[in-house]
Protein backbone atom coordinates (compact mmCIF):
# COMPACT_ATOMS: atom_id res chain seq x y z
CA UNK A 1 0.00 0.00 0.00
CA UNK A 2 3.23 2.63 0.60
CA UNK A 3 4.63 1.90 -2.65
CA UNK A 4 0.96 3.02 -4.17
CA UNK A 5 0.76 5.77 -2.44
CA UNK A 6 4.12 6.67 -3.16
CA UNK A 7 3.31 6.09 -6.81
CA UNK A 8 0.33 7.97 -6.75
CA UNK A 9 1.97 10.83 -5.33
CA UNK A 10 4.84 10.82 -7.76
CA UNK A 11 2.18 10.50 -10.96
CA UNK A 12 0.97 13.71 -9.15
CA UNK A 13 3.54 15.16 -9.16
CA UNK A 14 4.08 14.01 -13.14
CA UNK A 15 0.77 15.72 -13.98
CA UNK A 16 1.82 18.93 -12.20
CA UNK A 17 4.51 19.74 -13.97
CA UNK A 18 2.56 18.73 -17.20
CA UNK A 19 -0.16 21.28 -16.37
CA UNK A 20 2.69 23.78 -15.68
CA UNK A 21 4.40 23.44 -18.63
CA UNK A 22 1.12 23.57 -20.58
CA UNK A 23 -0.32 26.73 -19.04
CA UNK A 24 3.31 28.80 -20.33
CA UNK A 25 2.07 29.31 -23.49
CA UNK A 26 -2.05 27.81 -23.54
CA UNK A 27 -2.10 28.94 -27.13
CA UNK A 28 0.76 26.22 -28.52
CA UNK A 29 -1.23 23.62 -26.89
CA UNK A 30 -5.35 24.19 -26.85
CA UNK A 31 -7.03 23.56 -30.13
CA UNK A 32 -7.17 20.73 -32.46
CA UNK A 33 -4.63 21.77 -35.04
CA UNK A 34 -0.95 20.74 -34.84
CA UNK A 35 1.13 23.24 -36.32
CA UNK A 36 4.60 22.28 -38.30
CA UNK A 37 7.38 24.95 -39.55
CA UNK A 38 9.03 24.46 -42.79
CA UNK A 39 12.17 26.26 -43.41
CA UNK A 40 13.30 25.65 -47.41
CA UNK A 41 16.51 27.76 -47.96
CA UNK A 42 16.56 27.65 -52.28
CA UNK A 43 19.27 28.64 -54.76
CA UNK A 44 18.32 29.01 -58.54
CA UNK A 45 21.53 29.83 -60.93
CA UNK A 46 21.58 29.95 -64.46
CA UNK A 47 17.92 30.80 -65.72
CA UNK A 48 16.39 33.77 -66.63
CA UNK A 49 15.01 34.20 -63.50
CA UNK A 50 17.94 33.60 -61.30
CA UNK A 51 16.57 33.76 -57.06
CA UNK A 52 17.92 32.76 -53.96
CA UNK A 53 16.40 32.78 -50.16
CA UNK A 54 14.16 31.42 -47.61
CA UNK A 55 10.76 30.08 -48.16
CA UNK A 56 8.53 29.32 -44.91
CA UNK A 57 6.00 27.64 -44.82
CA UNK A 58 3.31 26.52 -42.14
CA UNK A 59 1.06 22.94 -42.25
CA UNK A 60 -1.66 22.61 -40.04
CA UNK A 61 -3.32 19.32 -39.31
CA UNK A 62 -5.93 18.35 -37.45
CA UNK A 63 -4.29 16.44 -33.68
CA UNK A 64 -3.58 16.80 -30.42
CA UNK A 65 -0.38 18.37 -28.88
CA UNK A 66 1.91 15.57 -27.68
CA UNK A 67 2.10 17.52 -24.19
CA UNK A 68 -1.86 17.45 -24.07
CA UNK A 69 -1.53 13.42 -25.27
CA UNK A 70 0.93 12.57 -22.07
CA UNK A 71 -1.29 14.55 -19.67
CA UNK A 72 -4.14 12.78 -20.64
CA UNK A 73 -2.35 9.69 -20.16
CA UNK A 74 -0.38 10.58 -16.99
CA UNK A 75 -4.17 11.75 -15.68
CA UNK A 76 -5.93 8.21 -16.40
CA UNK A 77 -2.89 6.31 -14.54
CA UNK A 78 -3.34 8.35 -11.51
CA UNK A 79 -7.10 7.66 -12.17
CA UNK A 80 -6.59 3.98 -12.37
CA UNK A 81 -3.45 4.18 -8.94
CA UNK A 82 -6.15 5.64 -7.24
CA UNK A 83 -8.54 2.70 -7.88
CA UNK A 84 -6.36 0.24 -6.77
CA UNK A 85 -5.83 2.06 -3.56
CA UNK A 86 -9.29 2.48 -2.34
CA UNK A 87 -9.52 -1.32 -3.34
CA UNK A 88 -6.75 -2.14 -1.27
CA UNK A 89 -7.27 -0.01 1.97
CA UNK A 90 -10.92 -0.78 1.39
CA UNK A 91 -14.03 1.10 1.68
CA UNK A 92 -16.65 2.25 4.72
CA UNK A 93 -20.10 1.79 4.64
CA UNK A 94 -21.06 4.85 3.38
CA UNK A 95 -18.27 4.18 0.41
CA UNK A 96 -19.90 1.60 -0.56
CA UNK A 97 -23.21 3.26 -1.10
CA UNK A 98 -22.27 6.21 -2.65
CA UNK A 99 -20.12 3.64 -5.50
CA UNK A 100 -23.63 2.02 -5.68
CA UNK A 101 -24.84 5.32 -6.08
CA UNK A 102 -22.61 6.47 -8.83
CA UNK A 103 -22.63 3.23 -10.80
CA UNK A 104 -26.50 3.53 -10.97
CA UNK A 105 -26.37 6.95 -12.40
CA UNK A 106 -23.94 5.76 -14.83
CA UNK A 107 -26.52 2.69 -15.82
CA UNK A 108 -28.65 5.09 -16.22
CA UNK A 109 -26.84 7.91 -18.36
CA UNK A 110 -25.52 5.02 -20.32
CA UNK A 111 -29.40 3.94 -21.05
CA UNK A 112 -30.49 7.44 -21.73
CA UNK A 113 -27.44 8.05 -23.91
CA UNK A 114 -27.63 4.59 -26.32
CA UNK A 115 -31.98 5.23 -26.23
CA UNK A 116 -32.75 8.27 -26.24
CA UNK A 117 -36.40 7.77 -26.91
CA UNK A 118 -36.92 5.44 -23.90
CA UNK A 119 -39.05 6.11 -21.14
CA UNK A 120 -37.54 7.05 -17.87
CA UNK A 121 -39.81 4.17 -16.05
CA UNK A 122 -38.70 1.56 -17.97
CA UNK A 123 -34.80 2.94 -17.67
CA UNK A 124 -35.69 2.69 -13.80
CA UNK A 125 -36.68 -0.76 -14.12
CA UNK A 126 -34.01 -1.86 -16.28
CA UNK A 127 -31.83 -0.28 -13.75
CA UNK A 128 -33.16 -1.73 -10.73
CA UNK A 129 -33.20 -5.36 -12.47
CA UNK A 130 -29.73 -5.16 -13.05
CA UNK A 131 -29.17 -4.07 -9.39
CA UNK A 132 -30.90 -7.14 -8.18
Amino acid sequence: MDELTKLAKNKLRDILALRIELSIDPSVHIGSLLESKTVVEYDIEGTVQSKSGTQKTINRRAGVSPWVQELHKAEMELLQIMRLLHEVQGGTEEVDTRRLRIQTARETARLLKAFPGLPVDEVVASVTKAAS
